[in-house]
């Protein structure tokens, strides 16, 4: 997904996004790149979804009861 969140971002999309592996402390380079290109990063509790959020994106592994996609719902 980082992937589709750098082609958004650069296209002037207001990106966001959270994963498991950057909550459990795994592969920080990759999220430092994304934080570096201004996409923000949030824990997989739900706080990074506000009224302003218009959309959430998730992968096939993303189960239905991360905190994020039951707020969204």
């Amino acid at each position: 997904m980082s992937s589709l969140a750098s082609a958004l971002k650069n296209k002037g999309y207001e990106i966001g996004g959270s994963d498991r592996a950057r909550d459990a402390g795994v592969s920080a380079g990759k999220f430092d790149m994304l934080e570096k290109q201004g996409i923000h990063l949030f824990p997989q509790d739900g706080s990074g979804l506000d009224k302003q959020t218009n959309a959430l994106v998730v992968s096939s592994a993303v189960e239905e009861t991360i905190p994020n996609v039951c707020k969204a719902r």
